[in-house]
């Protein structure tokens, strides 16, 4: 595919530092398990795999994501052609690929790409069972079918429990399509259920060994405690969905919906192929605005409702005859796909032509790490090889990935003791006690939250610093005491 050849040539050119969670995974991968504080694990599998064939360069860690966004598309194509026909399954997989969601997301590495392939892939095995095994005792077909229906469902589960959302579409559709049932219910969905929660399995064990951490973590990063209403975040949230899906498709999507509403009520109704894109598309969208209303969602939240979002515009736009449309979301989903290039492979700030629009730049908090974590490393060089401690675990994370080459001893101060993230879960401020000295990188001005625990605090350094721009500071620290006041 030409989109993918291109994301892939955009990678190997790209001049754009890893994110903070980008380097958090590459952190996980050096160390494959079961589990991590934060995410179910399949990325660091993903970046382990594609860093042992290429290297640990910031293009081969993301090479994973513009491929499975392409397998992605493939999969939709394919569920679409046997919904409908050949033409709207090609046009379903070209909307997919070319959203500017999937393209920004394709020149990063995130639990979004293998979520949204293994989702594409469970919902082409779902249409095969509903469609080719519907009770014509093709038992060896149905057998396959549901075995690859578990696999997808279990791998996007370990990709990012937002997988889960997958059985609520499921339940939707059956409520609203009853005929359904006999082919999508009861004994035939248990092979592809068993499947999925062995594959689930080890991950829920390492879930249990440590207190349910990432499941604790994905409540708390809904935050459920909120308590009053969020109307502009709400307005902010339907608005990224423009961004997200593209300002066409979304349009259309809207149209297709309340269209859909209306003919609810009508003699004939919607058809069966209908009922089952709806239920995969709109509750978790909907679902998506209403916790944006009395909590927080990221624009992202609702990606999964754009799998089968293309089909329905794809298949609205081609039983109208409107191919002119069609043309003009891939051309100007091109244009979207030009302008993150141009972003991707040339710092703005460096270029005077393009200043004025530095502040679109969506790699911008991704700037200057590198560079960054260079003046750490002379810091930390000049004064003995002390532990690196750090406030905040994207710092950490960042030191880790681009200082990889020396030997670090990597703290985040938490005196509380409290797991908020990986550092908190793997490491303590026992190590700060073994050595007694420490290189602090913070973004406190006068150090005051750590001055009590150390004997000497010895200011070094304060600048702007990368990704946010703010000032960031450097204390050498000596003579540690722990919290119950035995010194070093």
């Amino acid at each position: 595919m030409a989109l993918s050849a291109w994301r892939l040539a955009t990678l190997a050119l790209a001049d754009y530092d890893l994110s903070f969670d980008e380097a958090q995974y590459w952190l996980w991968a050096q160390q494959p398990a079961f589990g991590y504080y934060s995410k179910p694990p399949l990325i660091a599998w993903l970046i382990a795999a594609t860093t042992a064939l290429c290297g640990d360069g910031e293009s081969c860690i993301r090479l994973a994501a513009p491929l499975l966004h392409a397998g992605a598309a493939v999969f939709i194509w394919r569920a679409a052609a046997r919904l409908f026909d050949a033409t709207v399954g090609a046009w379903a997989g070209a909307i997919y690929l070319s959203v500017p969601g999937v393209s920004l997301s394709s020149t990063l590495i995130s639990t979004d790409a293998p979520l949204l392939f293994f989702w594409s892939a469970a919902f082409y095995f779902l249409v095969r069972l509903d469609r080719d095994a519907r009770g014509q005792g093709r038992f060896g077909l149905g057998l396959g079918l549901g075995l690859g229906l578990g696999l997808a469902l279990g791998l996007g589960l370990l990709s990012k429990y937002a997988m889960a959302y997958f059985l609520f579409g499921l339940g939707v559709y059956l409520k609203i399509a009853p005929e359904a049932r006999q082919t999508l219910a009861g004994k035939r969905m248990l092979g592809p259920m068993v499947v999925a929660l062995l594959l689930l399995a080890p991950n829920l064990a390492w879930n249990l060994d440590h207190g349910f951490a990432t499941f604790g973590h994905t409540v708390d990063n809904v935050n459920f405690a909120a308590s009053a209403l969020h109307p502009v975040a709400l307005v902010e949230f339907f608005s990224a969905q423009f961004g997200v899906f593209g300002p066409i498709p979304f349009a259309v999507l809207l149209t297709v919906s309340a269209q859909a509403w209306r003919r609810r009520l009508d003699r004939n109704g919607l058809d069966r192929n209908e009922r089952l894109l709806l239920a995969f598309t709109l509750p978790v969208l909907v679902l998506m605005l209403g916790l944006s209303l009395v909590t927080r969602a990221h624009a992202n939240w609702a990606a999964v409702s754009y799998v089968t979002g293309s089909i329905l515009v794809a298949r609205w736009l081609v039983g109208r005859g409107d191919f002119r449309l069609l043309k003009l979301i891939l051309a100007s989903h091109l244009v979207i796909l030009l302008a993150l290039t141009a972003f991707a492979t040339g710092d703005p700030r460096e270029s005077p032509q393009i200043a004025a629009i530095a502040r679109l730049d969506p790699y911008q908090r991704m700037r200057g790490w590198k560079e960054f974590a260079g003046v750490v490393q002379r810091l930390w060089i000049a004064h003995g090889r002390p532990v690196i401690l750090a406030d905040e675990r994207k710092h950490l994370v960042e030191f880790a990935y681009y200082l990889r080459d020396e030997r670090l001893a990597l703290v985040k101060w938490n005196p509380e003791g409290k797991v908020h993230d990986h550092f908190d879960l793997t490491v303590d401020l026992s190590v700060l006690a073994e050595s007694g000295r420490a290189l602090l990188i913070t973004r406190h001005a006068n150090a005051n939250h750590v001055r009590g625990f150390f004997k000497r605090v010895v200011p070094l350094w304060g600048a702007m610093g990368p990704g946010d721009r703010a000032a960031y500071y450097a204390y050498r620290l000596e003579g540690y005491q722990s919290p119950g006041g035995d010194g070093q």
